[in-house]
């Protein structure tokens, strides 16, 4: 039997049986939640006991980067994680209490004295949850913002004006939403948000590729004006296939020190930021626009292209299942007083697909910190392996960022292996 995906199978794996028991899923649900802030936790405390233990700058850095600024970079960085695992811990408990207590139930029974029609009353239920969760989390945001303040210097005073700016913005703009997507379910029927996400990406793709194939050229400049840098790039371009035209530079003084590599439906390019051929010699410059190539080469946003698909197809899938789901009305206890199908679209957006996305984005991190090996073992392998490394080390040292991070802690978050972990293999290659 040949399987097809429709908004009718996804439908068919709603429970409606009398043996499901909510109860029983509600805590699943509120055990998954555990498991995911607690890795979370874990990971950043990781992270946390690095930064308190390694004081001094280690050994390879030495030569390149200060006490002063390694001193400023190792402060940030304890700040950072200590409000990531408070934060954390913080919201697990929260979500904890509302899920357990029948935080939900409430809100929407008192909407009843709000408005009349579903909605208005789902519209204020979004306002009521958006403003609760908010307004709650508000005095640790607070201490949080302390803890950074004395980094950044930020009045405290300006802090919290922003906050409940932000509080303002984020409830009207849910309300907004709510509304306009309840209308466009009423126009044009729950089966687009089926396709839309997937239509949205496609669009997108295109509208890329069309802009690095006509637009780039006639924005940037390619190293045809560098003369010190583009004899030995032309060379390497040639001796693996790739069109030297096809390489830029980003005039922008102040942008990041960085390159970077886009292929997209048989458009590439490659964009060199001005600050980088300021700060690395011809031959290091060469060796980090060989590691690029190495992404060309290897076919690494095939991969990336591949992990989005999967993520908007979760997408999709989920708004078919959560949409008008009794299983989520169920299991989030509505009652008899059933709430209108976008609330339980709501619902799924913001407890369960967190968590697959939570898994969704770790396994791509970790995907991406495999292929920065293989574009740095593809450096290496056409002969420009010390180069980059002395240009690795040159670009950390450079960074206002901590330059040492726990190998766990750097493949599930930043898909990028640390800087040393790059070095011990370009030295071992």
């Amino acid at each position: 039997m040949k399987f097809k995906l429709s908004w009718q199978l996804v439908r068919s794996y709603d429970v409606t049986s009398k043996a499901f028991k909510p109860h029983s899923a509600l805590l699943f649900l509120i055990a998954l939640h555990w498991v995911a802030d607690v890795w979370k936790i874990f990971l950043f405390s990781r992270q946390l006991l690095l930064a308190s233990s390694t004081l001094t700058v280690p050994p390879k850095l030495r030569e390149r980067m200060s006490s002063q600024d390694y001193d400023f970079a190792r402060r940030q960085s304890l700040v950072s994680s200590t409000a990531t695992i408070s934060s954390a811990t913080f919201h697990l408990l929260v979500k904890t209490f509302k899920l357990y207590y029948g935080y939900h139930f409430y809100i929407w029974q008192f909407t009843v004295t709000q408005a009349e029609t579903k909605f208005w009353r789902a519209i204020f239920y979004a306002v009521f949850d958006t403003l609760f969760s908010r307004l709650i989390a508000l005095p640790f945001n607070l201490l949080v913002a302390i803890m950074y303040s004395n980094e950044s210097q930020i009045p405290l005073a300006a802090i919290t004006i922003v906050s409940v700016v932000e509080i303002i913005v984020a409830t009207i703009f849910t309300a907004t939403m709510i509304a306009y997507l309840m209308k466009v379910i009423d126009d044009f029927g729950p089966r687009i948000f089926l396709y839309f996400t997937p239509l949205i990406e496609t669009i997108a793709m295109v509208l890329m590729a069309i802009y690095i194939q006509y637009f780039v050229p006639q924005r940037y400049s390619t190293l045809e004006n560098e003369p010190t840098v583009h004899d030995s790039i032309k060379r390497l371009t040639i001796s693996v296939g790739y069109p030297s035209d096809k390489v830029y530079v980003d005039p922008d003084f102040n942008a990041a020190p960085n390159a970077y590599f886009i292929g997209v439906l048989g458009a590439n390019m490659i964009m060199i930021s001005r600050s980088l051929i300021n700060m690395l010699g011809p031959q290091q410059l060469t060796a980090v626009v060989a590691h690029e190539l190495g992404h060309w080469f290897r076919y690494d946003l095939i991969i990336q292209l591949a992990l989005l698909v999967l993520e908007e197809s979760t997408v999709s899938i989920g708004v078919a299942y959560s949409y008008d789901s009794e299983t989520l009305v169920k299991i989030f206890g509505f009652g008899k007083d059933k709430p209108p199908a976008i609330i339980t679209l709501y619902m799924w957006f913001v407890y369960v697909s967190p968590l697959i996305f939570d898994i969704l984005d770790g396994v791509s991190s970790m995907i991406g910190r495999l292929c920065e090996f293989d574009a740095d073992d593809f450096a290496c392998n056409v002969g420009l392996g010390s180069e980059l490394k002395a240009a690795l080390l040159l670009m950390t040292s450079k960074s206002t960022a901590y330059p040492i991070f726990d190998p766990l802690f750097s493949a599930w978050y930043h898909g990028h292996p640390t800087i040393f972990e790059r070095v011990d293999r370009i030295e071992n290659h």
